[in-house]
């Protein structure tokens, strides 16, 4: 094996390739990387059974192969090396990575020895443009569980009807919701259901952003696995076999009251009051919507905070309270200038919209005040 390569390419390549390998030791097989170099190309394979990833390269090969290489220990030399041209070579067991005076040998193993995972027989498929499945996947992700041992909540829920698309996440006190349109196969009243991994929709976000927004990204289903493809990049991953939260029957669909509010003055205002709250406090910022105003204020043992901020409003006056994190999160990706919010009571679950026809929903469940 001989071949040539920039080291901005393939350390960007390697980035992916590290975050899909086994993680429990240097002698797990699956710690390695396979890397196949053909005429004019190389072909980066790495997976831990649930997660994978196929990459391929342009660039100048010389002397075609196949070998097997730890992910971990390549990776973090390409990382350490200059911008420029970086040459590869196989020369008996060890594989020489050299660019300049700079270069180091690393012990390869038989590329037979890797356990192949066999390709996707789709059984649907469609595609979306990239800019639209980063924009749905930043709007959810952050409000899904962290806690692994809740595996049907450490996930993301896929739903494909016709001529839509929706992704929802979940954990005990959120859910975040969108919803788009695009062309598929499905007819009316059909729906499928694809639960991803977070781990997985981590992956693929990284990977969108390292594209561009102009691409298409191609996804084909079977029942127990989901493949993406952009450019010449393709993960796939394992679906969770498990029921999801039913999230449209805890979306309240009528509200009582209802106000409209500059989005970086209610962010801005909810930043300063969380200053008050400690890491473990359980305290919650207090909304008083009233008179054409939302007070935002908070009570903790480090002090006080009051402010006010106008809103439009319709409806009733209330007192609702939050957990401060909540409405910080879902701030933070939406990039509109106002955002909507709507409620029923104190007790019950609130709604934050960016705008009545954008289909996007993100649901906060109060605090007691």
């Amino acid at each position: 094996m001989k071949f040539s390569i920039e080291q901005e390419k393939i350390n960007g390549i390697m980035s992916i390739v590290q975050r899909c390998i086994s993680q429990k030791s240097l002698q797990d097989i699956l710690s390695n990387v396979l890397i196949e170099a053909k005429e004019k190309e190389i072909l980066f394979i790495a997976h831990d059974h649930k997660l994978a990833c196929e990459i391929k390269a342009d660039c100048e090969v010389i002397e075609p192969a196949k070998i097997l290489v730890n992910a971990s220990l390549l990776s973090e030399f390409i990382r350490k090396l200059r911008t420029g041209i970086v040459d590869f070579e196989k020369t008996g067991k060890f594989l020489t990575i050299k660019q300049g005076e700079t270069k180091i040998k690393l012990l390869t193993y038989e590329a037979e020895e890797y356990p192949r995972i066999s390709r996707l027989q789709a059984t649907e498929s469609f595609s979306v443009p990239a800019l639209m499945l980063k924009e749905m996947i930043r709007l959810t992700i952050f409000a899904a569980s962290n806690d692994e041992k809740s595996i049907h909540l450490n996930s993301t829920l896929m739903e494909v009807e016709k001529d839509s698309l929706s992704i929802v996440s979940c954990e005990f006190y959120r859910i975040a919701y969108k919803k788009n349109i695009i062309r598929n196969n499905l007819q009316d009243g059909e729906k499928r259901k694809y639960l991803i991994p977070s781990r997985a929709t981590n992956e693929l976000q990284k990977i969108l952003q390292q594209n561009s927004d102009s691409e298409m990204v191609d996804i084909k289903m079977t029942d127990r696995n989901i493949e993406f493809s952009i450019n010449d990049c393709t993960i796939s991953t394992q679906l969770i076999d498990k029921e999801y939260v039913d999230y449209q029957k805890i979306i309240p669909k009528e509200y009582k009251t209802k106000i409209v509010v500059d989005r970086k003055m209610l962010y801005d205002a909810i930043d300063r009051a969380n200053l008050l709250v400690r890491m473990k406090d359980e305290k919650s910022v207090i909304f008083n919507i009233k008179d054409n105003k939302l007070s935002v204020l908070i009570n903790s043992e480090m002090g006080n905070f009051y402010e006010e901020i106008p809103v439009k409003l319709e409806g009733v006056d209330l007192e609702i309270g939050f957990n401060p994190k909540l409405i910080i999160d879902v701030l933070k990706v939406i990039d509109s200038e106002e955002v909507i919010m709507e409620f029923n009571s104190g007790i019950r679950p609130a709604i934050l919209k960016t705008s009545e026809e954008d289909n996007y929903i993100y649901l906060a469940l109060p605090m007691k005040i």
